[in-house]
């Protein structure tokens, strides 16, 4: 229903609550066109003025603050507004600010701004990457790493290729560095055994015996270093993974056999909680393949589950964890007991580490104890 406002300000405040539960199922409409309403008619009816009340609140238009008092002096009020306020309204609700002139006056700045950010930015990124060149170089300097230091400059011709061009300072240098560390290279390979041993002596990282080179092998064969003496590189791998390439500097290959060994058994083992994970994933994967409970299972089934469910799962750590608990044990976890067999398949089996190394594992299976 729709009526007009009453001038008396108790009729006002009995019908505040009527106008705005109105309003709330009303369409909405523009401020000034009400108030055009209001002067065409000369007062204001409850939906009306219960939708210029909403306009405010939901600040759609500039000038919301001076709106809102506007119209709550009026719901104190006892009289109508006059057309002389209702132009006030209609001036303070009708959008007047030239934004499309500023914007287009200061875009040019704007613009500027933004390709002077994108030039400063490409310049830093390359003043980082000429900066990472030059510790790179210079730390491998005071290491003493000569194969690193040809290595790294043969990865960077297209840098002294452009400075060369460029007439850079630096360049007669280099190029005399390059030769230099290349001859120290080759005779560094020939004196790499003897250095080789006595950086493992130093850092407790025993050779095994069996060691010929070019190839080194550590923890009973488990970890194995070769040597590229032609090419000035160390190859680092395991029975399971290759590890790591890099230049054959004494120092470095140490460091990074040292790393790997220390990753793969120094690392805590709790044998009762290492064979429950892997009673879990045996049930897992014979429920999924559609077996039962006893069934044989292809050990590198595990593996593969494992690789997708676990986050940082590594297939040596995990045989190298296997290989402790086929030496040290438990084999038993509830009323089941571990059973590994063996493959003559030497690709799908695993080898054991240490004692258990008997053959290739390449079934796994729970028996009834």
């Amino acid at each position: 229903m729709t009526r007009w406002l009453p001038a008396s300000a108790v009729e006002m405040g009995h019908y505040t609550s009527v106008v705005l539960a109105t309003a709330m199922d009303s369409a909405g409409r523009q401020g000034p066109a009400l108030v055009r309403g209001i002067q065409a008619g000369g007062g204001l009816t409850a939906a009306q003025a219960a939708r210029l009340w909403l306009v405010a609140r939901r600040g759609v238009h500039p000038g919301k603050s001076a709106i809102k008092a506007y119209l709550h002096g009026l719901e104190r009020s006892a009289y109508l507004p006059t057309a002389a306020k209702c132009e006030k309204i209609i001036a303070m609700t009708t959008p007047t600010f030239p934004g499309e002139a500023f914007r287009s006056d200061l875009e040019g700045f704007a613009q500027d701004a933004r390709r002077r950010a994108e030039r400063v930015q490409t310049e830093w990124q390359a003043a980082e990457s000429v900066n990472v060149f030059w510790q790179t170089l210079t730390g491998y300097i005071a290491k003493g790493w000569v194969c690193h230091i040809q290595d790294y400059l043969e990865q960077q011709k297209e840098r002294l290729r452009q400075w060369r061009a460029e007439g850079h300072a630096a360049i007669p240098t280099i190029e005399n560095l390059y030769r230099e560390s290349k001859t120290a290279a080759d005779k560094a390979m020939l004196s790499f055994p003897s250095g080789l041993e006595r950086a493992c002596a130093d850092a407790k990282l025993p050779i095994d015996r069996t060691s010929r080179e070019p190839r080194y092998t550590f923890q009973n064969g488990f970890l194995e270093l070769d040597i590229d003496t032609g090419k000035h590189l160390a190859h680092v791998k395991d029975r399971e993974a290759k590890l790591a390439t890099l230049p054959a500097d004494v120092g470095a290959v140490v460091e990074a056999v040292a790393a790997e060994h220390r990753r793969l058994f120094q690392r805590p083992f709790d044998g009762e909680k290492f064979l429950r994970k892997l009673r879990s994933h045996y049930l897992a994967v014979i429920k999924r393949e559609g077996l039962k409970d006893g069934d044989v299972l292809a050990i590198r089934r595990i593996t593969h589950r494992l690789g997708k469910n676990e986050k940082g799962f590594h297939t040596d750590e995990f045989l190298v964890d296997l290989s402790r608990l086929a030496e040290d044990g438990p084999l038993q976890v509830d009323d089941v007991k571990l059973d590994l067999q063996q493959t003559k398949d030497t690709n799908q089996g695993m080898l054991l580490h240490g004692v258990a190394s008997r053959g290739y594992v390449g079934f796994i299976v729970f028996r009834k104890a």
